[in-house]
């Protein structure tokens, strides 16, 4: 009877033994649900599209073909400005960016009179269109590369109206050396937009940060080059009623930009992530640990 049982517990130690497999301890669908929350975490998204808005302070440059002997002067101008954009990323490393902006230019100048000088602004339409592209500098998150430093060069193209702004008239008295009577002095000045469409081209810097998966912001700083004068102001220099100098205020665009852009990504499309497992990190055998291969079409 003792080498009965004692065969029997020997046979029972014996037999193979059969555990749960994984999938008896994650149901399909908890193993689908895991699996994207790891490609969203950790793979690489390779096609991106999102709509955005910005808002930014501009300034802007005249530039004075004649000063009158110094009594026209440039004066630069700072202008609140916003903007609307959709836009598109592949594999975090090129944009491009399509919209429009509401963000007129400026010609500003003063008329040093004494004792009280004038100072004058006129603006041209404010509505242009935008195209931009974008290339990734520096990623700064490790990630995804979600983050990081971007270069980018844009155009605007503002279509103009060619409609006439205002029209002014100054006078006033002026001594000459060795004069015992003043010469009278009137400035006669047109201001109007151009009848044909204008250009701005602009390069600069931008740090795009992740706010969440879907949230974006960016702060950025831009140099911008006029093409084609948008608002230009023509002026007559009268010296005792007879016509002596011109002068021409032209306002291009030129100036510098400071703003900040919130966007949202409304669509994405991330890199094949065939094993999970294979991780930044994670080596498939490390410490004696065999790791199952787990592709996306069998979860």
């Amino acid at each position: 009877m003792k080498k009965i049982l004692y065969f029997l517990l020997l046979s029972g130690f014996a037999l193979p033994g059969q555990g749960q497999s994984t999938s008896d301890y994650f149901p399909a669908q908890q193993r689908r649900h895991i699996y994207e929350k790891l490609v969203a975490k950790y793979a690489p998204r390779t096609d991106e599209w999102y709509i955005g808005t910005e808002g930014f302070i501009r300034t802007d440059r005249s530039s004075i073909t004649n000063t009158f002997a110094g009594i026209l002067s440039p004066r630069n101008v700072n202008q609140v400005g916003w903007g609307l954009h959709i836009g598109y990323t592949y594999r975090q490393q090129w944009g491009v960016e399509g919209g429009f902006v509401s963000s007129p230019v400026h010609n500003s100048f003063v008329i040093n009179r004494h004792p009280f000088p004038i100072a004058l602004r006129y603006d041209s339409d404010k509505f242009n269109f935008m195209v931009r592209g974008k290339r990734m500098l520096l990623p700064t998150s490790k990630v995804g590369l979600r983050s990081g430093l971007w270069l980018t060069a844009e155009a605007w193209l503002m279509p103009n109206r060619g409609r006439s702004v205002d029209r002014f008239l100054v006078d006033g008295l002026r001594y000459r050396d060795f004069q015992t009577s003043p010469d009278t002095v009137i400035i006669r000045s047109m201001t109007s937009t151009n009848l044909r469409p204008t250009a701005t081209v602009q390069v600069g810097l931008e740090y795009n940060a992740r706010l969440s998966d879907q949230w974006y912001v960016s702060v950025y700083g831009r140099r911008a080059w006029g093409f084609g004068n948008a608002v230009t102001t023509d002026m007559t220099y009268l010296d005792n009623g007879w016509s002596t100098q011109t002068s021409m205020v032209k306002g291009d665009g030129q100036g510098y930009s400071f703003g900040v852009s919130l966007r949202f990504v409304y669509a994405q499309r991330y890199a094949s992530l065939n094993n999970i497992f294979k991780l930044k990190g994670n080596s498939p055998r490390k410490k004696g640990i065999a790791l199952v291969e787990t592709k996306s079409e069998d979860l």
